[in-house]
């Protein structure tokens, strides 16, 4: 049974919303590009799990991109991708 959503927090933070820069918050694996965004350096957009988030199915399951060419298997954009086999 899905017990709904965590109370903790957000199941997905975007690299560049404030405190994604500390990394005891959400750890180095992210703060580290966002210092780097933060410093005038190219950083492709991105997210981060929380680890408290991880068992939130019920917020995972709705974390999408709003970009249609960062991740298409992903993307609100249409429906989602099936892999397909090549032969």
């Amino acid at each position: 049974m899905d017990p709904g959503p965590a109370q903790d927090g957000p199941a997905v933070v975007p690299l560049d919303q404030p405190g994604t820069a500390l990394p005891w918050l959400l750890g180095s694996k992210a703060a580290d590009p966002a210092r780097a965004a933060r410093a005038g350096l190219p950083v492709l957009p991105g997210i981060v799990i929380p680890y408290r988030a991880a068992g939130d199915t019920f917020a995972l399951r709705r974390a999408r991109t709003s970009s249609p060419t960062a991740a298409p298997a992903l993307s609100s954009y249409g429906r989602p991708r099936r892999g397909r086999t090549r032969r």
